[in-house]
């Protein structure tokens, strides 16, 4: 619902912006006056570079800036709801004039905004109403400062002028010649106020104009002149009648504060209990009482966050209401005491405003302090795109015709989504009924695997109080509730008061209960899809926006029903299934692709894309889905419990839309809509692959019709005369019964391999568009030809990383964060191609991106450490930049894990182990001088065993021979080609030496066969097998014990996170030597350091600190980063190696930052005041305070304000270098008391408290003693 919303214009002469302090108060001003647009001057902006003037509440900007000097400055905001579409924009380049036009809802508007110097004015006017006559559409509205009462008499306080008559003759004549109506006196005809007060003149004036041409004046509704408060003008204001709507109620949310404050959560928990105590009575539904425990909570802290912004607001609005009455009275009698009063109370408003923003500042710098340049949102945020704004400003309704006015934007697309969640359906309980047989039909032939009785009996127990606890805890927060405002913390806050009522609402369910239709509203956004036509309501993403409630009981199902999905959908699914990954389909589809070339047969594979796949899914058809895989009927009840009349709003430009029933489609947002939608999705598939008529290449004993990740289907197909149509009327039979449809358009075709010389023009029979080239799926080129896989996929991302690191060559952005950005945004982009894509990479590649990363991190200087040293891990020295040619090397070792996994089926290593004669479990662990005998065609299986050969070597993954040595395939052992004996003798599919082997020798043959005795044949095979093991050389290499990466080949489940696994083992191998910084700092300190001590000093070095910045200075000074006068002098010889503060003794790292005698006062001091906080006192040495390297335990020393000290100290040395003065104390006093202050805000936001007294509690005892003051008066800066 919406209501009329004017038009609110602002302007204010600013006086200078440059202030963060003013800055902030002028944006909180025009949001407290609720301006839709706003016209400054004198913003005193420079052109080449200014601070950023918008918000969240003002997100457009356009700016005219003198070009080298910050004077004059002319700026136009946007409120973030005001659908502005900009069409140009026009400046004068020197800051004084900005005019910009564009769409409001379909009226042109062109705004001018001036600042007019303040003698001959009339020659800057007609200029610039020459320029704007000749630029302007639309309706025209100039305003800003123009330095001159245009009617003295009634414009000023003394009713005269300084400006001469033919300036004031000459304006008035340009204004009349351009129909220019003064928009406060047309509605202020007799009225006298005022704009700025001049102290030199003691006199008012009005200097501060809008102006409208007059055939448009019938809009003008209002125009007032404001209250002079952070700046000398006033500001003035006109409201215009316009086609815009404002919602007619706010959608409320919790504020997040409320949750972080122990009194309101005492309060909540007192509010809580009361209303469960009183209401929870047998004769109301559990749903119910859960349901309205919301509104009275909503309305407990609606009341309190009244009461507390009442309490903010009210210093401020009445000293703004006393200085508007003072003024009124200067005005009218220009009383010089009134001038002081009101010269005062700004004073006093000024000085309330700046603590509110300091107030601001301190919480963003916590908020910095904690999560700057780490990876996370606030660095991904930093590096993202900026997104389009949000408001619509056109769509097109279902007839095609655009429509601008936001009541017909609103319509058109509500009714476009609830068209969409509202498929048509059987009209007659005859029809539905034929439907609901159809469905059950369908099911009955295409549905073939269920749940055992044991486990849907165990998913339909009540839910558990554990269950639900599990699901609050893996649930993040900070996400944006649904309709009822309650975000995921608040049932996490008051879990122990809502959890047992959360718990007999939704089990009450399975008891014939309902959900209120409350719970099951959704907020519907809407985000414009980049690079299409927004004009098209199909072109928006939907983000619905469910109940945190419903959401954690969706989780809990999913929860229950995850570890039943791999078995009851097919392997040709693996969107959504644990165990399963996109690879899995990819490099299926490359070796078929590769096999298909040789096959010599007509073969194709068909990508097709669904058109809103999961928001069509029919009800019906889910539910039959669910039934006919097992599930019991709690099971089912508590799935229909969230698809009865469920329904949404949407949210255009502000303004929620009625809501609308949704009828069809999984529910968008819930965790349990994935795992639904493979579950409906699956009897089609079962469908595809039963179909004798659809074919696919058949390679080994396996034929491969399909690949499906979700909704994003692959068809791999052969005889395509026959298939394809087949396919056709495959998905026909399914659309009907589930409302799937194909979007044809989007679809392809790629041809593998033609026979038929008439295959071509029979493709085009189908509605699909035709490649001979390349396809993508699921974010790759599929290209016909192997060899051209690198040039499709490898070579656009490189260089779209390479542009990616230019672009992100922010100054703000510290080291860490650079190296946090690699680790955030490019690793998982390569990942994901090495995984996807197994093939070989050329040298060049890792190369280019190596400077590519070398030139990032290092913003373009030249590097101070090793790259070998920074991807080392931080346990080791470096800085755990990904070495991305070890992340390639781990792709393709995880493929030779994969192998070894025989419980777990993959149908890429099907088709892989059909192209082969020897098990892929066997293949790595033969004999290298086999490898050609094995007649390896796949170039993915090349590729991963010649990374193996040369990465098992290099990194000490494995020997020759090993322990994992075949006993079968193996051509050196004649016996062993003939498999079934010794597999059967093993009770394994490929038996190996470790299985003949228990504490280095061999197992006797009578334990390894039951029956006795032994057959005459099976003694002397064994002996023959001993025969030939015992003849390989180095003997010791098959008894040894297996290294970490062969023990997981031996396991029999999949390694969790096997990237990261083989990865670390990479690591550990390459560094197998101690960093070079280590014996350097060992040799400076004349004292050797053992492997423990390095590991304390590293930990505490990468987490002395919660912040990033702190670890990294503390990380430069242990590698020695920083550049000493001896270092420069090796390298520029002219430069001497001679201290710059002492200037006597050689400049080294530890005279430089320890002993040089004009520095050593300062860290006297700092160690007689860590003496205060720390008893017996830390050795007074370099390695205590420079490097951590004390006797104090880690977690002891990280939880003192000991190494805060430490680390504020060496944040001060660096301030003063190349200077010949000793570090201020008084810069590290004022250091440590920012860092109490942020620390106090973090902890408390963060209920750590108890770690905050501990860390904090002697600091403000201690700085307050004599003994303290005593310390700090010995250093004088």
């Amino acid at each position: 619902m919406s209501l009329p919303h004017d038009l609110s214009i602002m302007s204010i002469n600013a006086r200078g912006l440059n202030l963060p302090e003013k800055r902030s108060q002028a944006l909180r001003d025009f949001r407290n006056c609720k301006a839709s647009v706003v016209f400054i001057q004198e913003t005193h902006l420079r052109g080449d570079t200014h601070p950023k003037l918008t918000d969240a509440h003002y997100p457009t900007g356009f700016y005219s800036n003198h070009p080298t000097s910050k004077s004059k400055g002319t700026a136009l905001l946007f409120h973030k709801h005001i659908p502005f579409v900009s069409k140009e924009s026009l400046t004068d380049g020197e800051g004084r004039l900005l005019v910009v036009k564009g769409h409001i809802a379909n009226t042109l508007y062109t705004f001018a905004n001036l600042y007019a110097p303040n003698r001959a004015q009339h020659r800057f006017i007609a200029t610039c109403l020459r320029k704007v006559m000749g630029f302007t559409e639309g309706t025209l509205i100039m305003g800003g400062d123009f330095n001159v009462p245009l009617s003295p008499l009634v414009d000023t306080s003394k009713g005269t002028a300084s400006h001469p008559s033919h300036i004031l003759r000459s304006i008035g004549r340009t204004l009349h010649t351009h129909r220019l109506v003064d928009c406060w006196r047309a509605t202020h005809p007799e009225g006298r106020d005022y704009t700025f007060f001049s102290q030199p003149q003691q006199s008012y004036s009005r200097l501060d104009y809008f102006f409208m041409q007059h055939y448009h004046l019938h809009t003008l509704k209002t125009a007032t002149i404001g209250t002079a408060t952070w700046s000398d003008h006033a500001p003035i204001h006109i409201t215009l009648t316009s086609q815009l709507y404002r919602p007619a109620s706010f959608s409320w949310r919790l504020n997040d504060s409320f949750l972080a404050n122990d009194s309101l959560i005492e309060d909540g928990e007192k509010v809580l209990e009361t209303y469960f105590t009183e209401n929870a009575t047998p004769d109301v539904s559990d749903a119910v009482i859960w349901e309205a425990h919301k509104c009275v909570i909503r309305g407990h802290y609606i009341k309190k966050g009244a009461e507390l912004k009442k309490k903010r607001a009210t210093q401020i609005s009445d000293l703004v209401r006393q200085i508007s009455d003072t003024e009124c009275l200067h005005k009218r009698d220009m009383d010089p005491a009134h001038l002081a009063t009101l010269m005062t109370m700004r004073r006093s408003l000024s000085d309330l405003m700046n603590t509110l923003h300091h107030r601001t500042c301190l919480q963003t710098k916590a908020f910095f302090h904690t999560h700057g340049d780490k990876s996370g949102r606030l660095l991904a945020r930093m590096i993202a795109k900026k997104r389009a704004a949000t408001y619509i400003a056109c769509v097109r309704d279902r007839k095609g015709r655009p429509q601008y006015m936001p009541p017909q934007i609103m319509t058109a697309l509500r009714d476009y989504y609830k068209q969409l969640y509202s498929l048509p359906g059987p009209q007659t309980d005859k029809t539905r009924q034929t439907l609901l047989d159809q469905i059950q039909t369908y099911h009955s032939k295409h549905t073939t695997r269920k749940l055992s009785e044991i486990d849907a009996a165990l998913l339909e127990d009540p839910i558990t109080e554990g269950e639900l606890s599990i699901a609050l805890k893996s649930s993040q927060t900070g996400k944006s509730p649904g309709p009822d405002g309650l975000p995921l913390r608040y049932y996490k806050t008051f879990r122990t008061v809502l959890i047992p009522h959360f718990l007999k609402a939704f089990n009450a369910l399975t008891r014939g209960e309902t959900l209120p239709p409350q719970a099951l509203m959704a907020n519907i956004t809407l985000l414009p899809k980049e690079g299409k036509d927004l004009t098209n309501c199909a072109n928006y993403r939907p983000i619905s926006l469910l109940n945190a409630d419903v959401k954690l009981f969706a989780k809990v199902l999913a929860t229950r029903l995850q570890p039943h999905i791999p078995n009851l959908i097919h392997c040709d699914q693996v969107g959504f299934v644990p165990g399963r990954e996109a690879k899995d389909n990819t490099i299926r589809a490359l070796q078929l692709i590769h096999e298909g070339r040789l096959s010599g047969r007509d073969f194709l594979l068909l990508s097709t894309d669904s058109e809103k796949a999961f928001d069509r899914v029919n009800w019906d058809f889910l539910f039959a889905s669910l039934a006919h895989i097992g599930l019991g009927p709690q099971m089912q009840s508590w799935v229909k419990a969230l698809y009865t009349e469920p329904s949404a709003r949407i949210c255009v430009n502000g303004v929620y839309s009625e809501s609308f029933p949704i009828q069809n489609g999984t529910r968008q947002g819930c965790p349990l809509s994935p795992l639904l939608f493979v579950l409906s999705l699956e009897p089609f598939l079962s469908a595809v692959r039963q179909h004798s008529d659809i074919t696919g290449p058949v390679i080994g004993t396996t034929q491969h019709k399909i690949a499906a990740y979700a909704d994003d289907l692959l068809f791999f197909v052969t005889n395509p005369r026959v298939s394809l149509p087949c396919i056709l009327s495959t998905f026909k039979d399914y659309g009907v019964l589930s409302n799937l449809k194909i979007n044809f358009g989007k679809s392809n075709i790629l041809s593998i391999q033609t026979t038929d010389a008439q295959y071509p023009s029979h493709l085009q029979q189908f509605p699909f568009p035709i490649s001979h080239t390349k396809l993508k799926y699921l974010g790759i080129w599929l290209n016909v030809n192997p060899a051209e896989n690198y040039r499709d996929n490898f070579a656009p991302l490189l260089i779209t990383l390479q542009k990616d690191l230019a672009t992100w060559n922010y100054t703000h952005i510290s080291w860490l964060g650079r190296v946090a950005i690699i680790k955030m945004n490019l690793l998982p982009r390569l990942l994901y191609l090495f995984q996807t894509i197994p093939i070989s990479l050329p040298k060049q590649f890792f190369s280019t991106l190596k400077s590519a990363l070398i030139k990032y991190i290092w913003r373009g200087g030249t590097p101070r450490l090793r790259f070998d040293m920074l991807t080392r891990r931080k346990s080791q020295g470096g800085l755990a930049v990904p070495d991305f040619r070890r992340y390639h090397i781990a792709s393709h070792l995880l493929r030779i894990l994969d192998w070894s996994k025989s419980g777990v089926r993959k149908k890429w290593k099907d088709a892989e182990q059909a192209a082969l004669k020897v098990p892929l479990a066997a293949l790595p662990w033969l004999p290298p001088a086999q490898d050609k005998h094995h007649d390896i065609t796949s170039p993915y299986t090349l590729a991963t065993m010649a990374i193996w050969r040369l990465a098992s070597k290099t990194f000490s993954l494995s020997t020759f021979p090993s322990p994992l040595l075949p006993i079968v395939h193996n051509r050196d052992f004649a016996l062993g080609l003939q498999a079934g004996t010794f597999c059967t003798l093993f009770s394994t599919e490929t038996p190996r030496v470790l299985h003949m082997l228990r504490n280095n020798s061999y197992i006797p043959l009578s334990e390894l066969y039951n029956t006795r005795p032994p057959p005459f044949l099976l003694s002397f095979k064994y002996g023959q097998l001993r025969h030939f093991l015992r003849a390989i050389p180095q003997q010791h290499k098959l008894v040894r014990q297996l290294t970490g990466f062969e023990q997981q080949c031996m396991m029999p489940n999949p390694v969790a996170h096997g990237i990261s696994y083989i990865y670390s083992l990479l690591q550990t191998a390459a560094a197998d030597t101690p960093a070079p910084f280590m014996g350097r700092w060992e040799m400076m300190l004349g004292m050797p350091l053992t492997e423990p001590q390095w590991d304390k000093i590293l930990d505490l070095t990468h987490h002395c600190s919660i912040a990033s910045k702190v670890q990294e200075a503390a990380y430069k000074v242990l590698t020695l980063w920083y550049r000493v006068p001896t270092q420069i002098n090796q390298m520029f010889p002219d430069i001497p190696p001679i201290c710059w503060r002492c200037n006597e003794e050689e400049g080294t790292m530890l005279h430089i930052w320890w002993s040089c005698p004009i520095l050593e006062p300062f860290w006297r001091t700092i160690h007689a005041v860590t003496s205060e906080f720390v008893d017996p006192p830390i050795p007074f040495c370099p390695a205590s305070m420079l490097l951590h390297h004390t006797s104090i335990s880690t977690r002891t020393y990280k939880r003192s304000v000991l190494v805060r000290i430490l680390n504020v100290a060496k944040s001060v040395v660096p301030l003063y270098w190349k200077q010949i003065v000793c570090p201020s104390l008084k810069v590290w006093r004022s250091r440590m008391e920012d860092l109490h202050a942020l620390e106090q805000l973090i902890f408390h936001a963060t209920d750590q408290t108890e770690l905050y007294t501990t860390i904090w509690s002697r600091w403000t005892l201690v700085t307050s003693t004599t003994s303290f003051k005593t310390i700090m008066s010995t250093h004088r800066d």
